[in-house]
C-alpha cells in the first residue's frame, strides 16, 4: 500500500493480517496470512497503450496540489484526451518529460522534494527515482542513444545542455531520500554557444544537415521577438568540441506566445504553445532545419470541444522502431538470362537519418 506522510513523501505500509482458528479439541493453530500485493516496478505503459499518439504531461492548473493530466494528442484531429491523473505529493512538479527508446518507459524531472531536482521514471500507477540532476529543468527530452538531455535556466534564460546517460540502466527508488541514489548533479555541458532566450522544451532528432549524420535537440525561443527555432548540434561524448547553436527565422512568423510542449513523432517536429497552437516545423529535406524554417500552424488543441491551456509540463512521444515494406510493384518475381525485369517499390518505416542502402542478391547472379 502506497501512503503519504504528513511531510509529502512516499513510505509504505505492509499489513498482514493473522487469524488463528483453534478448535475444541485443542489441535494446533491454523495461521492465514494474509499480505498486500507488491508494488509493481513502473512498465512502460504509454507506449504498450498508446504508441501511436505523442502523449502530453502537464499541471491540472490546480496550484500547489501535486497533480499533472497525462493525456494523447490526436495530431490530425488536433485534439488532446485524458489518460489519467499523474498524482505527486503537494508542492510537487514534473518537467523535462521523455519516453526513453530503450525501455520505452517515462521520465521527468521531479522538483519539490528535500534533495531535488531528481530525475524519475513513471507510468499511471508508480514513481521511481533513479537519480540526482543538476537543475529542475522544463526543458527535456531522449535522444536516439537512449541518453535523457535537459537544460536549465540562469537569469530568466534557457542554458547548456546536459546529459544522463542510459538511465534504463539506473535502479529505481520509491524512496526520493534514498542514500543510494546516484549523484549526477555535476554534469559536462555539451555546448558552449549562447541560446539567448528561453526554450520551453527540446526535441531530439539524429539526422544529416548537410554536413553528415549528427545529434541536434530542436525548440522554440518564443519569449522573443519574432520567436526563433533554435537548432543545437551536439556530441555523443561529454565535450563541447563540434558543438553550434544556431538561430533561425520562420515562414511565416511564429506568434510571439509561450511555448510548452515539443514532440518528435513519426518523422515530425510539433510544438504546442502554451495557448494550445499546434505548430510543425518542416523536415522534409535537410535544408528544412537550415536558413529560413518553414513552419505549419495545425490549428488550437481541444479537449471535448473547448480549446485548453497548457500549464507547466511537458510533451514526449514513443521512439518508432525502423522498418520497411517490400512490395512488388510490376513484372513477376522470376527472371530469366533474356534481360526480363521485375520491379519493387520500397517503403520505410520511418525517416533515415542518412542514405539508404539496398542490397540485393540472388542464387543465380
Amino acid at each position: 500500500m502506497r501512503i503519504f506522510n504528513r511531510q509529502g513523501k512516499w513510505r509504505f505500509r505492509s499489513s498482514i493480517i493473522a487469524t488463528a482458528v483453534i478448535s475444541t479439541l485443542l489441535v494446533p493453530a491454523t495461521l492465514f496470512v494474509i499480505a498486500d500485493t507488491a508494488l509493481a516496478a513502473v512498465d512502460n505503459h504509454y507506449c504498450a497503450n498508446y504508441s501511436g499518439t505523442p502523449i502530453m504531461v502537464n499541471d491540472d492548473s490546480s496550484g500547489s496540489n501535486g497533480d499533472y493530466y497525462v493525456r494523447t494528442l490526436n495530431v490530425s484531429g488536433d485534439a488532446a484526451s485524458q489518460i489519467h491523473t499523474l498524482n505527486m505529493p503537494n508542492n510537487y512538479s514534473i518537467n523535462a518529460v521523455g519516453i526513453s527508446p530503450i525501455d520505452k518507459k517515462a521520465y521527468g524531472v521531479v522538483g519539490g522534494a528535500s534533495n531535488s531536482p531528481l530525475l524519475a521514471r513513471f507510468d499511471n500507477n508508480e514513481i521511481e527515482y533513479v537519480a540526482e540532476v543538476k537543475a529542475a529543468a522544463t526543458q527535456g527530452t531522449f535522444d536516439a542513444h537512449g541518453d535523457f538531455l535537459y537544460s536549465r535556466k540562469s537569469s530568466g534564460d534557457t542554458t547548456g545542455l546536459y546529459r544522463v546517460e542510459r538511465p534504463d540502466l539506473l535502479q529505481g527508488y520509491t524512496n526520493q531520500n534514498d542514500s543510494s541514489l546516484p549523484d549526477q548533479s555535476n554534469p559536462t555541458n555539451l555546448i558552449s554557444g549562447s541560446i539567448g532566450g528561453t526554450v520551453a522544451d527540446w526535441a531530439a532528432i539524429r539526422a544529416d544537415l548537410g554536413s553528415g549524420v549528427a545529434n541536434y535537440v530542436v525548440g522554440i525561443r518564443g519569449n522573443t521577438n519574432p520567436p526563433k527555432v533554435v537548432v543545437i548540434k551536439y556530441a555523443d561524448t561529454a565535450t563541447t568540441t563540434g558543438s553550434s547553436v544556431s538561430l533561425h527565422s520562420t515562414n511565416p512568423e511564429l506568434p510571439k506566445k509561450p511555448f510548452r510542449n515539443a514532440y518528435y513523432f513519426e518523422g515530425r517536429l510539433l510544438f504546442h504553445e502554451k495557448s494550445g497552437g499546434l505548430w510543425e516545423i518542416g523536415t522534409t529535406a535537410a535544408s528544412d532545419l537550415t536558413g529560413t524554417i518553414d513552419v505549419t500552424d495545425l490549428g488550437d488543441t481541444s479537449i471535448d470541444g473547448d480549446n485548453i491551456t497548457l500549464q507547466d509540463g511537458d510533451g514526449t512521444a514513443c521512439f518508432d522502431s525502423p522498418g520497411f515494406t517490400v512490395v512488388e510493384s510490376g513484372g513477376s518475381t522470376s527472371v530469366n538470362e533474356s534481360g526480363t525485369t521485375d520491379t519493387f517499390t520500397v517503403v520505410l518505416d520511418s525517416k533515415p537519418a542518412g542514405d539508404v542502402v539496398i542490397g540485393v542478391s540472388s542464387a543465380d547472379t
